[in-house]
């Protein structure tokens, strides 16, 4: 979609609003693939902002616009960060 294209080149480029409407559209899905894994509100909710903090630092580094939403579940499952942010949990193998 063009338009997720441009809120993803936008943001890279350091616009906010723009990431924070991609974050809007898919933060639910987010919050519910961490709450499946973590069965614990509380524990879903830091895990959550901990990618979005890790995603929004490393943003800059996506190569791919059209991955975007792959690329945000990695940040979930910490694989680009030095430590999980899922409690080492993997999401995809």
């Amino acid at each position: 979609m063009q338009v997720d294209r441009d809120l993803v080149e936008a943001a890279r480029d350091g616009d906010r609003e723009a990431y924070a409407d991609l974050i809007r559209v898919r933060g639910d899905r987010l919050f519910a693939i961490a709450q499946r894994i973590l069965r614990d509100v509380d524990r879903t909710e830091d895990a959550v902002q901990d990618a979005l903090v890790i995603a929004w630092r490393d943003l800059p580094g996506l190569r791919d616009p059209d991955r975007f939403d792959a690329w945000l579940l990695v940040s979930l499952s910490g694989r680009r960060s030095q430590s999980p942010v899922i409690g080492g949990a993997v999401i995809f193998s």
